[in-house]
C-alpha cells in the first residue's frame, strides 16, 4: 500500500507522498526499476494522477496511454472523463488488484480532487465526481485515518499558503512512515501545482 496526502488552498495543490513501492508484476516479480507507475506523476503544470493501492504491471500501459491523452489538458473535468471512461472501457482487473486512482487538477470552481476505484470481482467502477474537502487522502487505512486526524489538527480546512501546506503534509508523510516502516517509506516526495 501507499499513502498520498493533498490539500488545496484556492490558488495552489500540494501533493505528498511517500516513496516506499511494494508494486510487483503480475507473477509477483518486481518491477524492473523505473518501470513501476509512481504514486504520484505530474501530467502537466495544472494536472497530477495519483494511484495507490495493490495493482498488475499491465496497469503501466494504462496510465502512460491515459497520461499521453491527456498530456495538454488543462480543466479537470474532461481529464477525469478520460479517465473514468479508459477504465469503465478498457481496464482489466486482476486477482489481488484493488486500488485508487485520484486526480488533482482545476475545475471551473478552482482547484479540486476526482477519483475512482475498482478491485477484483467488482464489475463496477466507484468514482467521485464532486469532492467536499480542500484535501485529499489515499493509502493505506491506518495512516490515512491518522492524517486526516493531523490535517485537521493542522486547520487545513483554512487553506493557509502553499508553503504551510507543504510543511504540514511533510510533517504528516513523515510521521505515518515513522509509525508504519512495513507499509511506508522514504523518501517524501512533493509536488505544486499552480492554477492554470
Amino acid at each position: 500500500m501507499s499513502l498520498v496526502v493533498a490539500a488545496h488552498n484556492q490558488t495552489d495543490i500540494v501533493v505528498g507522498s511517500e516513496s516506499l513501492s511494494t508494486y510487483t508484476t503480475q507473477d509477483g516479480q518486481p518491477f524492473v526499476p523505473g518501470e513501476e507507475v509512481r504514486k504520484v506523476h505530474q501530467v502537466n503544470p495544472h494536472l497530477a494522477l495519483m494511484i495507490t493501492g495493490g495493482y498488475a504491471s499491465d496497469k503501466i500501459r494504462f496510465v502512460k496511454d491515459y497520461e499521453q491523452a491527456v498530456r495538454d489538458t488543462t480543466i479537470l473535468e474532461p481529464a477525469f472523463q478520460e479517465l473514468f471512461s479508459r477504465t469503465r472501457r478498457s481496464m482489466i482487473i486482476h486477482p489481488r488488484e484493488c486500488f485508487q486512482i485520484g486526480l488533482a487538477g482545476y475545475a471551473a470552481s478552482g482547484p479540486t480532487f476526482r477519483l475512482v476505484t475498482r478491485q477484483y470481482g467488482d464489475p463496477n467502477v466507484g468514482y467521485l465526481e464532486t469532492y467536499p474537502l480542500n484535501y485529499y487522502l489515499s493509502g493505506y487505512k491506518e495512516s490515512v485515518e491518522l492524517a486526516e486526524q493531523r490535517l485537521i489538527e493542522n486547520n487545513i480546512a483554512s487553506q493557509p499558503a502553499t508553503a504551510e501546506i507543504e510543511k504540514v503534509i511533510r510533517g504528516i508523510i513523515a510521521e505515518c512512515i515513522s509509525k508504519y516502516p512495513e507499509t511506508l517509506g522514504e523518501p517524501i516526495e512533493v509536488l505544486v501545482l499552480s492554477k492554470p
